[in-house]
Formats: structure tokens, C-alpha cells, sequence
């Protein structure tokens, strides 16, 4: 055998966590070792199981035991169904982690993303259909996400990483996919089939005379199913190969856009995952903030687009040269707005996180930033409430500012009012929430009024829904993708500097979403 039995007690007793075996004799240690290889094997199990599995994995000896643990699910599938083509292909998603090169972490995501996979393909057709198996990894992706992130910010995971010697693990992942591509044919696919089924079978002619009468079936069972598989290989594997490849080097191109998430979180120390609305209305019901109002009175209610624009002030106000306002940006006025230019000298402040562009459109007067900080304890309730900002439009923790200078930059005229009140549930509907408003703040258009703005650097990147799972998605429930900025190009624009807030709204929200370089840890 390539290990000894011992080895394979010492690794199960990691395994379970468990030492009970000690005390056995060679037979009850053989009954023992065969229900953890073939009892536990679950075909329905979650991703978050998957994961659990895989961080164990990293414990020396045990990798090849989880192995032959899959391999013996996939054989006796094949053994009761050897015409099903679903049996056959699920061994070959199993056969593409041990194809060398390809490590256990970045097995772990694999199977992560597999586990969700196998759900979406009704049809036996579907297999080989290249187009609808990569539009079943983009669904099976994004339904792993949140366990991917779970699974590889996991300590065990990040110490194997820090030991290992991994600067960036998700393109690091993303790497080792392609490099296992280039690597996955039948011939290479049997052969790694081979080197683990002789691994098996070593373990069951060893285990086989120790083991209870009633085991002998199903241990012959899966000898002869090593056969049956070992002699239609070629056949029923190769048509699966063109579709395999396309998924593969499609789930390598999603960790790479992922890759955006974990570098966006090196350069914005602290920073978790937006929120989707449903993840924010979730956690504002569970924790009932300070700042979520419940109960009359509305006293900064929202404009009605229509009526304002009839009004002079705004149409000598866009006369005067400030911006054209559109619904959302009149609504998020109550009474009281008016045009006017900004003074030279002037500061404005913006709160952003790396989701948001620091040269939009909603800005915060100095004094309304003075008043705001005055109380620093109570700066992110003032911030929420009375600015009116829910969770799901931005996460706080930095801000930046901008310095009007007229000479440099030209004449600029901004809206300035009360900010509106927000609902956070349905409209009307006091019960579930709203943001007060009330307190002032400037809306213009930097990237067209400031004299040769430079916008900032964006990416697109689709980030898990950590409340809801899956990922964020928009009212009709498509995916969302978020920009995240990579750089603030324009000098004038200074910061982000941390406004000592934090970037947490709420305790149990989940504390990181981009993953940690461990080196830097």
C-alpha cells in the first residue's frame, strides 16, 4: 500500500476528531475505517458541508481519504445506472480534483461550485451541450459565492495559506484551474482514476476478510464496479470534454473577476460586502437601529419631481447653471432646495466606500460635517438618519472632500436643502422603517461642472449577497454586478481617509467579504 492502515486511523481520527479507535481490535477497526470511507456519503450535501470537508482536507493524510470516499459514491452510481450519463459525468468532475497540479484549496472551490452545479442540469442532453453547461456554472458560481468566501477566509484555509506562501489566493485558484485545463483529457482523467481506484482497492482487499459477512456485497460491488468503469472509460467520458473545458476556463474568468473583490478589500482595509436591499431590510428588522425611525412624525418629506420642476427656483436655478436634476435626486430633497454657486475656498466632504464614485453626485456642506462629528460616538447615526442613507446604497468607513477653487476649476453652481426622508420597506409603511432627513446637503454634477475632471478607475465585479445568499441581485432578480473603484485619478479630490465610524452598520453583519492577503495579516 502507498500508506499504511495505521495511517489511514490516524487520518479518520482526525477526520472525526475523534481517538475511540485506540481501543479496537483489527477487526473493529476495519468496520470502522469502511462505514467513515462509504457510511458517510451524502449525494445531497450543501456547500457548506463541501466546504467543512475540503478545510479538513488540508490536514495531512486525509485528502486521499476524502478521495476514495467520492470515488466510491461515483462507482456505485455508475455500478446501478452504467448507461446514466449524469453517473458519469458527476465521476469526471470528481476526477478533475485529482489531477495533479490542481492543490486541495483550490479542489475545495471546485467542489464547492460542483455541489451547486449538479442541481441545475435536468437533462441527460444538457451534458454536452457546451453553451448551457457554461450558463450553469455562471448560476452555480453565483450560488456559491457566499460558501466560497466562507470557505476560503476560513482559518484553517488562511494559515495553510500563510504557511504556503500565497500572496493572492484567488488568482492563485483561478491559476490552478487553467493550468489543470490544459491537463484534462480522457487519457490523463483515466489515469488519475486508475492511481486512485488501485488506492481503493489495496484498502478493500486489505478490509474485506476483517470486515462482517454483511459488508461482502457491497465491497464486491464496488471491486467490480472499478472494472466496469476501467473498461468503458474512453466511451462514456469523451464527449463530456468540450464542455468541461469551456466551464473550466469560465469558472477560472469568475474567480479572476473576483479577484477584484479580494484586492479591492487589501486596498480598503475593513471593508465587507454591499448589502443587498433584502440583506439591509433583514438586518435593520433583527437589530432595530437608532437610526430607523418607526413612528410619526414625517417632517422632511420627499419632493414630487413633477411639481418641483414647475417651480421657479428650480428653473432659474438651471438658468443660473446648475444641473438638471433627475427623479431620484429631486426626491432625495424635501422643502427648502435651492440653487446656488459655491463659494471659493469652499469644502464639501462625501462619504463613500470602495463601491462608490468620488466624484458623484451627493455631497455634505462643511458645517453639516462639523455638526455631524461633533458627537463622534453618535456620527454614524447622525450620518444615517438624518442624511437619510440606507445601508444599501453605502457602507461608510471613509470619506473624501473637495476644495473649491474657482480660478482653477470654474464657476460651479450646486442644489442645496434638507435631505428627504427614506422609506426602508414598502412606501407608507411606517412599521418597517424610515430615515428622517432634515439635515442639509449639495447635489451637483462634479464630473461635468469641475473644470477637467478625471474620473475615478472602475472594475465590475459580482459580489456575494453574505445576508441572502447567492449573490446581490436587482428588484427583478438578476444578478447586480457592483463597480469597485481601483483608483481616485483627480488630485482635487483628497482622501479616502477613514472617518473612525468603522464599516459596520451592525455586529453580526459578516466582517469580511474581499480575502485577506495572509502575508499582510
Amino acid at each position: 500500500m502507498s500508506f499504511s492502515f495505521e495511517d489511514i486511523i490516524k487520518g479518520i481520527n482526525r477526520w472525526k476528531h475523534s481517538a475511540k479507535s485506540t481501543a479496537m481490535d483489527a477487526k473493529q477497526k476495519a468496520n470502522w475505517v469502511w462505514e467513515a470511507l462509504q457510511g458517510d456519503f451524502n449525494p445531497n450535501r450543501s456547500a457548506g458541508q463541501i466546504g467543512l470537508d475540503t478545510v479538513v482536507c488540508l490536514i495531512p493524510g486525509i485528502d486521499t481519504l476524502m478521495d476514495i470516499r467520492d470515488l466510491i459514491a461515483n462507482i456505485i452510481a455508475i455500478v446501478a445506472a452504467p448507461a446514466n450519463g449524469m453517473a458519469w459525468f458527476n465521476l469526471v468532475l470528481t476526477l478533475i480534483g485529482f489531477i495533479p497540479g490542481l492543490g486541495s484549496v483550490a479542489k475545495g472551490v471546485v467542489k464547492i461550485v460542483f455541489v451547486k452545479l449538479r442541481p441545475l442540469i435536468k437533462h441527460a442532453d444538457d451534458l454536452t451541450n457546451t453553451s448551457k453547461m457554461v450558463k450553469y456554472l455562471d448560476e452555480a458560481f453565483d450560488a456559491a459565492l457566499p460558501s466560497i468566501v466562507q470557505y476560503l477566509t476560513h482559518p484553517k484555509v488562511q494559515q495553510f495559506l500563510t504557511k504556503a506562501g500565497v500572496p493572492d489566493v484567488v488568482k492563485w485558484v483561478a491559476k490552478s484551474i487553467r493550468t489543470v485545463v490544459v491537463k484534462a483529457d480522457p487519457a490523463t482523467l483515466k489515469a488519475a482514476f486508475n492511481d486512485k481506484a488501485n488506492s481503493l482497492r489495496e484498502i478493500l482487499v486489505y478490509l474485506r476478510p476483517l470486515l462482517p459477512d454483511a459488508a461482502g456485497p457491497r465491497v464486491k460491488r464496488v471491486l467490480d464496479g472499478i472494472v466496469l468503469v476501467q473498461k468503458n472509460f474512453d466511451g462514456a467520458v469523451s464527449k463530456f470534454m468540450e464542455p468541461l473545458h469551456a466551464m473550466m476556463m469560465r469558472l477560472a474568468d469568475r474567480l479572476d473577476e473576483m479577484h477584484w473583490v479580494a484586492h479591492s478589500h487589501q486596498l480598503n482595509k475593513g471593508w465587507i460586502a454591499p448589502l443587498s436591499e433584502q440583506g439591509s431590510r433583514r438586518l435593520i428588522a433583527r437589530h432595530k437601529p437608532a437610526w430607523v425611525k418607526t413612528a410619526p412624525p414625517v417632517t422632511f418629506k420627499q419632493l414630487t419631481p413633477m411639481s418641483f420642476r414647475k417651480e421657479q427656483a428650480y428653473l432659474k436655478g438651471i438658468d443660473n447653471g446648475a444641473p438638471i436634476l433627475n427623479d431620484k435626486a429631486i426626491m432625495s430633497f424635501a422643502k427648502g432646495v435651492k440653487a446656488r454657486p459655491l463659494r471659493d475656498g469652499e469644502t464639501l466632504y462625501r462619504v463613500v466606500d470602495p463601491t462608490s464614485g468620488s466624484l458623484s453626485t451627493c455631497w455634505i456642506p462643511e458645517s453639516v460635517w462639523k455638526q455631524i462629528n461633533a458627537n463622534p460616538d453618535l456620527a454614524r447615526e447622525a450620518w444615517r438618519g438624518k442624511l437619510a442613507v440606507k445601508p444599501d446604497w453605502n457602507q461608510n468607513g471613509t470619506f473624501v472632500k473637495y476644495t473649491h477653487n474657482q480660478a482653477r476649476d470654474g464657476d460651479i453652481t450646486v442644489w442645496e436643502g434638507p435631505t428627504a426622508m427614506q422609506w426602508l420597506g414598502d412606501e407608507g409603511k411606517m412599521e418597517q422603517g424610515f430615515l428622517e432627513g432634515g439635515l442639509a446637503q449639495i447635489v451637483f454634477n462634479p464630473t461635468r461642472q469641475i473644470r477637467n475632471a478625471k474620473p475615478d478607475g472602475f472594475v465590475t465585479a459580482q459580489f456575494p449577497d453574505m445576508v441572502e445568499g447567492n449573490v446581490i441581485r436587482d428588484a427583478a432578480g438578476k444578478a447586480q454586478p457592483s463597480g469597485v473603484r481601483t483608483k481616485i485619478n483627480d488630485p482635487r479630490i483628497e482622501g479616502p481617509f477613514e472617518t473612525g465610524w468603522g464599516f459596520k452598520d451592525f455586529e453580526d453583519q459578516h466582517s469580511i467579504i474581499g480575502l485577506p492577503n495572509p502575508l499582510k495579516e
